[in-house]
Parts: structure tokens; sequence; C-alpha cells
């Protein structure tokens, strides 16, 4: 049990030994940093592939048919009601630019 527990403490030092020459050299984050990095890329890289198969498949946005729609209907009166009061505008605006706006002089 001891030489085991002996075997463990060695391998941790040489372990511990490794992780701090890594990270003494600037050189040696570099390749962390790119190797981080590489990582990340190859995994997003491997996800949209992974989605690109699953939609040119047609397995990503499957959607299960639902109720039919309905349509609500417009209510003719009120849009009747709506049309002709911008009838009337229409009209009061074309009334305005024909006749100039009537003024009163203050001074008077």
């Amino acid at each position: 049990m001891s030489n085991q527990l002996h075997e463990l403490s060695r391998l941790l030092s040489i372990f511990r030994e490794s992780i701090r020459r890594v990270f003494t050299t600037p050189t040696s984050l570099w390749l962390v940093l790119l190797g981080f990095f590489a990582l990340c890329l190859s995994g997003t890289v491997g996800f949209s592939i992974y989605v690109f198969y699953q939609i040119s498949q047609g397995e990503f946005f499957k959607v299960s048919p639902s109720d039919p729609a309905q349509v609500e209907t417009i209510d003719r009166t009120l849009l009747a009601e709506t049309v002709e009061s911008f009838r009337v505008q229409a009209r009061q605006f074309e009334q305005l630019k024909r006749a100039p706006a009537r003024s009163i002089d203050p001074s008077l």
C-alpha cells in the first residue's frame, strides 16, 4: 500500500513539475493558447457540420402539424367609418390648400 502511495506521489510530482515548466516560458504559454483555440475551433466546426447534416436531412426543424389557423375577420363597419374619417380629413386638407389661411393682424 505504501509502495502504491509512493508511486502515486511520484507521478503527481512529475505532473506538477511539467505543469510548472509549461507555464513558465512564453513559448509554451502561446502553444497552450494555440491548442486551446484549436480545440474550440474543431468543436465549433464539428457542431456546424452536425447541424448542417441535420438540416439537410430535414430532422432539425421537424414540426408536428398544429391546429388549423383561425382567421380573424375585419369589422366592416369600423373599417368603413375609418375610411370615411380619412376622406373627411382629405377634403378639409384640400380646402385649406385652396383657400389661404386667415390670419388676424394683432396690431389692430
